[in-house]
């Protein structure tokens, strides 16, 4: 691995993120299976409608930089269907929902010490149909890993709340 390029060490989705005083992160509950009741599917759903995520991908380096270099994560959320997901806003008007590009520096610190940054996001998913999603993570322009997950048509009777969104 070359020891100047950044590296993604980890990238999931779970239901939230703790950071705690002394900037330590817990993931809690860390998902891949999502029921959601047929109700919620339409054709163009408002963003309150869609099913609501916690995206975490840390991104690491063995040096820090000095100076500090700009650097580029991007997530691309990919449908069953391959076609992009839309989304309404309040005044009805239907769009392809943006893939979010998160620019970021490296926090310089000591010398020996690995360079970190953790990326923390709510993304509300248009629950338009059922089945395999994949978010691709890209890091300064190259995919680096995926992120997949399914949502599911939840039926009377399934018995899985820890996973019901």
């Amino acid at each position: 691995m070359n020891d100047d390029k950044p590296f993604v060490s980890a990238a999931f989705i779970c239901e939230k993120v703790l950071r705690e005083a002394d900037s330590v992160v817990s993931a809690i509950r860390i998902v891949d299976t999502f029921y959601v009741s047929p109700a919620t599917t339409t054709p163009a759903v408002k963003p309150a409608a869609g099913l609501q995520i916690t995206l975490f991908v840390a991104v690491r380096k063995k040096r820090p930089e000095a100076p500090p270099l700009k650097h580029e994560l991007k997530l691309v959320l990919h449908t069953p269907s391959g076609k992009p997901p839309e989304v309404e806003n309040a005044n009805g008007v239907v769009s392809v929902m943006e893939d979010p590009t998160i620019p970021f520096l490296f926090v310089a610190g000591e010398p020996d010490q690995p360079a970190s940054m953790n990326f923390v996001g709510q993304v509300i998913i248009p629950v338009q149909e059922f089945g395999g999603y994949l978010f691709d993570v890209f890091l300064d322009g190259e995919l680096t890993t995926q992120i997949p997950f399914r949502l599911l048509e939840r039926k009377d009777g399934d018995a899985n709340p820890s996973q019901t969104q």
